[in-house]
This record gives C-alpha cells, structure tokens and sequence, in this order.
C-alpha cells in the first residue's frame, strides 16, 4: 500500500498522482479489466468510474452502510466531472449528489449527526474532463482536492449551515413535497426521480419525491475556480464581521438595502455617489449593487449560489412594466429534456426548471406617476425569491406543451399568456433573421419562456 488509509491528507497526496494522467497512464494502478476500463463515460457509468477508483487505484471496497469511503479516515471519495467552455474558462459539468436524503430519519437529526455531514465532512473530490468519447481509462484527472468542512471559507461554512437548516425545517414540518432546489443557495436537495410513481414517505404528510443532498452545479464551479486561481474580477458580499453574526445570509443581503427602502432612484444615486446616464441599460442593477456596498458584477455568493438578481419597475398602479424573460431555448435541444431528468441517468434536466428553481433577488423600483423622471421611482421592496412548487405545476405544463407543439411542427405557436396565469412562450431575438431551426428543419425566430406581467404582478406584492 503506497498511502495511509487512515490519515486523509495521505489520501489527498496519493490522489493527487493522478492529476494530468488517467487511470491507463498513471504508475502503480492495478490492471483494470478492458470490460470496465473500455465502458464510455456518461451519467449511467460515471459510477462505474468511482467504482473503478476505489478499487483499483486506492484499493479499498467501501461497505455502503452511509458511512465515508475511507471509514478510519472519515473520507467520502468522489470523481466528478468538469467541462472546458467555449473561451477556455472551466465549469462544473453537474451538481455533486453527496447521499440520498431519508425524510423519516433526518428530522431525529441536528447538523452535526445529519447524514449529509457524517458522510461528506471529508471530501475527497477527483475532478476529470468530460469529453466525448472517451471511456473510463481515458478520462484525465484535472484535480485532486481533500475538502474538509471545518477548513472551508467561514462563508461557505455558514451558508451550507443555513441550507441544510432550510431543508430540515421543511421536513420536520412534513413539507418534503415542497422541497425545491431554489429554497437553498449552495447545498440543495435535488430529486432523483423523474418518475411520478416513486415517491418516499414522510412522518406524517403526503409522500414526496425522492431527493439527495447535493452541491450545486454552481458551488461547485466556484469551488473549481477556487483552486484554479480563475477568481479575478469578482468580489465577496459578506464582512468578517458578519459571517459571525446569527443573521441569515439573505437576512443581512436585505439589510443593506433597508436605509435606501422609500427614497427615489435620484436621491439613493447622490446619497452612494452612483452617476446614472440617461439611456444605460443596468442603471438600475448598478444602483443595486452600490447599495448592496459591492462594486464589480460579479459577487462571488450569488455566483456559488446561482443567484441571480432581477430590478423589476413597477407603474404606479402596481403592474409591472414588462415580462420577465429567460434565455432563448433550441428547438431540437429542448425536445430532449426531462422535467426532474437526473444527470446520473443520462437524462437532460429541463433548462426552464432549472432556471425557476434557482435562487433571484429581486430588487423592485416603483413609479408614482408616469415614470419620467428618476425622481418618480422609488425603491419599492427587495425579497428572495423562488417559485413556489404549486405554480412550478403549472409551469411544467407550459413547458410540456411547448415541447408537444415542437415536436408536431407547430414551433410558431407555441403557448400564449392567455393558456396560463403563469408563463408563456414568445420570441426573444434581434430581428425576424435571428432564428433557430426545428426537428423539421425549418427556421423560426428565437423563443423563450416568459413569467407572465400578471403573475409578476402577484409575486411583487405578496
């Protein structure tokens, strides 16, 4: 044996031989029979591959009674794997599943007995490039990095405290059919089924769909990062001061933007010394920003956490002056999406789910009279939000019936605001040229889901 199975830190060195290699190339790995060496990476094998690194790089043959990989150590092994983007720049391909969550047993739990913390305190993460066509001996290891939970940076430890926090709340109050992805920012209970008819049993509520604890595709980016040195132009929210405050993370993002609450644009401008040109497009992001005391786009919490933040004008009566829209989607990609699709079974996780179960802080401006002036908009409220599991109901089935239109020819009439109170689909583009082509070959102008000006309206003043 060339490391100490004991000691985590040995476990952390001898992993790191692989960095730049992969498992046919790297010294001292046993032989690796071609029937599990030559299998293709995908979701459905990438279990194949931890499996393979268990047993013959690190020669070990964990139990699989819930406790580490590494029992003595108290180290969870994970191989994840990581994507190279367009400009060069590294991402997390996925979230990281870190263990399925049993609602009956998690509400006798705190923190530190919870079963996400027994198995995953030590974590020892085997980062590898995904690149097509490659099989499990082929894939090269980019990182190997121990990450224990008490040597994380205190925001990151505070915020993974508060999550899971959410999500039991949740279950000890028999609501773990309303868990969603976006009730946390970087450790999320993301489901594990896109079949209705598995569901698990809760204390004493209706059953709910299977889910694991899990860092966000978001976290772990940023994690990522981290340890490439990739972390310039970005800028941390939180003081030393506050990470050692009782008060939750989005309880003190709130907080700054409290003294402002009532003023006008015109004067919270002059009172932070923010110059607002007459026709820039962010002026009001900007300005949400300077209040928020940060001065770069790029906040490194909301980033971890995929937070994104929205500034919504509201008319004097109220209504929001636009819809709400989200990226513009493929027609021959979304066809092949799956509401609740898990990544570990090949399956393409709907986009538009995605995008409503994150975390947006919306920051709202309102006008008192005819919105001609800065002096006329006030900062009306600023709230966390993510849609509520009933009205994501609702927008899955806005979504399945775009799907059911594409795939019948129909990628011109796709549903309006007058088939839901909740979304709809219209066209997101430059001009009639900026198209997209269809399963049936033809090329249609550039859509995207919408949030509905009345539904807005509703969540705005709720």
């Amino acid at each position: 044996m060339q490391y100490d199975q004991t000691d985590p830190k040995s476990i952390e060195e001898y992993g790191k031989r692989l960095v730049g290699g992969s498992l046919t190339m790297v010294q001292g790995v046993q032989e690796v029979p071609q029937s599990e060496k030559g299998l293709p990476i995908s979701g459905r094998t990438r279990g194949s591959l931890g499996n393979v690194v268990e047993r013959y790089y690190y020669d070990i043959h964990p139990e699989g009674d819930g406790s580490p990989d590494f029992k003595e150590a108290g180290v969870e092994l994970k191989t994840t794997p990581v994507k190279k983007n367009k400009n060069g720049s590294y991402a997390a391909k996925e979230r990281l599943v870190l263990g399925m969550i049993d609602y009956l047993e998690e509400t006798k739990r705190e923190f530190k007995t919870s079963s996400y913390f027994k198995k995953n305190e030590k974590l020892m993460l085997l980062s590898y490039l995904h690149e097509e066509g490659k099989t499990i001996g082929d894939v090269r290891f980019l990182l190997a990095k121990l990450y224990e939970f008490d040597k994380l940076p205190k925001e990151d430890q505070k915020i993974i405290r508060e999550d899971w926090e959410k999500i039991n709340t949740k279950i000890k109050a028999n609501l773990a059919h309303e868990l969603s992805e976006g009730d946390t920012m970087y450790l999320g209970a993301c489901t594990k089924s896109a079949t209705s008819a598995n569901r698990r049993p809760q204390v004493n509520g209706p059953k709910a769909k299977p889910r694991a604890f899990s860092y966000k595709s978001s976290y772990m980016t940023r994690l990522l990062k981290r340890e490439l040195g990739d972390d310039d132009d970005i800028e941390q929210l939180l003081t030393e001061r506050e990470l050692s405050e009782d008060r939750s993370f989005e309880q003190q993002v709130i907080d700054r933007f409290t003294p402002y609450l009532g003023k006008s644009v015109s004067t919270i401008a002059k009172e932070l010394g923010v110059e607002l040109k007459e026709k820039q497009k962010d002026k009001y992001a900007v300005l949400a920003r300077a209040m928020m005391g940060v001065k770069k786009k790029r906040i490194e919490e909301f980033e971890a956490a995929g937070v994104t933040m929205k500034t919504i004008q509201l008319k004097a009566d109220g209504t929001p002056k636009e819809a709400m829209s989200f990226p513009t989607f493929k027609y021959t990609e979304i066809i092949n999406e799956v509401w609740d699709g898990d990544e570990e079974e090949d399956e393409v996780r709907a986009e538009f789910q995605k995008q409503l179960e994150s975390r947006f802080l919306f920051v709202v401006y309102k006008c008192t009279n005819v919105c001609a002036k800065e002096e006329d908009r006030l900062l009306e409220r600023v709230f966390f939000w993510t849609m509520p599991t009933s009205d994501l109901v609702e927008a899955r089935r806005v979504w399945e019936m775009t799907i059911k239109r594409i795939n019948a020819g129909h990628s011109d009439r796709l549903p309006t605001s007058n088939e839901s109170n909740v979304s709809h689909v219209r066209p997101h583009a430059k001009n009639a040229e900026d198209t997209y082509g269809t399963p049936q070959g033809e090329q249609v102008t550039k859509k995207c889901f919408w949030l509905n000006i009345g539904y807005l309206k509703e969540v705005c003043k709720s």
